[in-house]
């Protein structure tokens, strides 16, 4: 696995690195053990600080995957699929 080389760097905030490692999470799997533990913790680094004011009081959908994903609940499919 090539994750050593970003092991360093600081997490850049933003939607599209809060989906990326919820779409890496997502594709380890159940049994992603560790690597997937790193990739939850990634994607909460990277989750936007505004998103709860820009969201309103509303659940963002990254969140409902991001907490399935935590929760062991992985489906057939990436649940947003666009």
């Amino acid at each position: 696995h090539w994750s050593w080389l970003l092991a360093g760097l600081p997490e850049p905030q933003g939607l599209a690195s809060y989906a990326a490692h919820l779409r890496w999470a997502y594709a380890l799997g159940p049994q992603g053990g560790a690597l997937l533990a790193q990739a939850l913790a990634r994607a909460d680094a990277a989750r936007p600080a505004r998103l709860d004011r820009a969201m309103g009081g509303r659940t963002h959908p990254l969140d409902r995957v991001r907490q399935a994903l935590g929760e062991g609940r992985f489906g057939t499919e990436w649940p947003l699929a666009h």
